[in-house]
């Protein structure tokens, strides 16, 4: 399995690198009598949230990508929500295992459209949670040389809390230490911004992990509703702890974009290559008049996309993902375009995905699972935005491997590469549970899925092994409204 996954990789780095020297140098073919006009396509992306956005201290945001292996003060962990998930959209080392629960354990679920922006990222979604007295925060911290400030965004409802004090730990959160006992809401009208911010500078904080507590207290509330302890919400959003690492661990991610333009009555005519990839950028290529099919493919991801050897004509072009790329940001636009001048032509990216969550019910406890292995039992996806293909030139038995702590973070999330497709197609996945001697159990979830969906499969893990595990599906399309089923 590894030497077949090896060899997938290989060959799309080697046509990655091809591409490169090819098509960087000189992408543009065309016949020496014509008269080539400056076409500049404006790029923006469907969404502008960044899952490798790091910070600068004099720049205020970067791409993860542009920083060197050393870096001093960054974000050691950022949380937007906006992938409706409570891992961080950054994290300094990706090995790291950080936590969000409240009161006895329990993993928030709920993401609520209230969200705030904050620096490249969308307004998006908050985490809400209802009857929340104590958040618990655990970010582990090992190899961090300093930590600098922790700080985050906190609304509630009309009878939520409007104050809270917030402590910090670092042996595991057996003993805590008051920062703060006095946080009153600045804001208390229902669900409106209040901002946080504690510098940790002066505090001496070592060891293995953080932890953050915040209590939530009733607060002075004006005009809000009585306070109801077991009812009210309570959201945050855009937790960040800053701080400096000798090394941000992450693996440099890939940020390229593709373009394919290719006359549509002259094959030779063409222009073909792969940039770095920044949002709303601006690319210029040099075309004579005449009608193009267009295509435009980013990939902000761990590894290269797959794409064919050889490319000769529009009809040749193919795209596809390893399965086990599973948080790639791809974005693509298929469209066509007539020059006749000097022009700008805008381009509107939009995903090339949809997303796959896994959530677990189990009111017990899931320390028992050590490791989820899920496999897709269906034909690997590709997309061919101008011909079709008799076979599917794509071979990707990669699976995907999650060993988060099951019994806090319960559930999995993963992108299924699609291209643009507008049609339903089934899905059939395989997960294989592992406890700390072996396989526990196998099951198989199914459903059905079209571009821009997402698609959660949500039932008990572990209840009684010997039985089939039943699981409630929702499906989210546009991630905008929702359709249920069971099975």
């Amino acid at each position: 399995m590894k030497s077949i996954v090896h060899l997938l990789n290989g060959l799309a780095l080697v046509f990655i690198l091809l591409l490169a020297v090819s098509c960087k140098k000189d992408s543009i073919v065309r016949d020496d009598d014509e008269l080539a006009y400056s076409v500049t396509f404006a790029i923006h992306q469907f969404s502008n949230t960044s899952r490798y956005l790091a910070v600068n201290s004099s720049s205020g945001g970067a791409l993860l990508a542009s920083t060197t292996p050393n870096v001093g003060d960054g974000y050691l962990y950022f949380w937007s929500f906006n992938n409706e998930s409570i891992n961080p959209d950054i994290k300094y080392d990706y090995r790291a295992e950080p936590s969000i629960t409240y009161n006895n354990g329990i993993v928030p679920t709920n993401f609520n459209a209230n969200g705030f922006a904050f620096e490249d990222f969308a307004a998006g979604k908050s985490v809400s949670m209802t009857g929340a007295r104590e958040v618990f925060i655990k970010m582990p911290i090992h190899d961090v040389i300093a930590i600098r400030s922790f700080a985050f965004d906190i609304t509630s409802t009309n009878t939520g809390p409007k104050d809270f004090e917030i402590y910090y730990s670092i042996d595991e959160g057996d003993n805590y230490v008051a920062l703060a006992l006095n946080n009153q809401f600045g804001n208390v009208t229902s669900n409106t911004k209040n901002s946080f911010s504690y510098e940790l500078d002066t505090i001496s904080i070592q060891g293995e992990e953080l932890w953050m507590k915040l209590v939530m207290k009733a607060g002075e509330r004006g005009s809000s509703g009585e306070y109801n302890e077991s009812q009210g919400v309570v959201r945050l959003d855009n937790i960040r702890l800053v701080g400096e690492a000798s090394t941000f661990t992450h693996p440099q991610p890939i940020n390229e974009l593709y373009y394919f333009i290719f006359h549509k009555d002259k094959p030779g005519v063409k222009s073909v290559g792969v940039v770095d990839f920044s949002e709303d950028m601006q690319l210029q290529v040099q075309l004579p008049m005449g009608e193009y099919d267009v295509f435009f493919v980013s990939n902000t991801s761990q590894s290269p996309l797959i794409f064919p050897s050889s490319i000769e004509k529009a009809a040749d072009i193919y795209c596809s993902n390893l399965f086990s790329n599973h948080e790639a940001d791809i974005f693509g636009y298929v469209g066509t375009l007539t020059v006749s001048g000097e022009q700008v032509q805008p381009i509107l990216l939009t995903r090339l995905f949809s997303q796959i969550k896994i959530e677990f019910t189990d009111a017990g406890d899931l320390s028992l699972v050590k490791e989820l292995v899920v496999t897709q039992q269906h034909e690997p996806f590709f997309y061919a935005p101008f011909g079709s293909f008799a076979s599917n030139p794509i071979l990707d038995q990669t699976s995907i491997t999650f060993t988060e702590d099951f019994s806090t973070n319960k559930q999995v999330v993963f992108n299924q590469f699609l291209g643009l497709l507008q049609e339903t197609k089934p899905v059939l996945y395989q997960v294989e549970v592992y406890g700390a001697n072996g396989l526990l159990r196998t099951f198989q979830l199914g459903s059905f899925l079209k571009n821009n969906m997402q698609l959660v499969f949500r039932g008990e893990l572990l209840n009684e092994l010997t039985w089939p595990v039943g699981f409630q599906i929702i499906k989210n399309e546009n991630w905008e409204g929702s359709l249920t089923d069971t099975f």
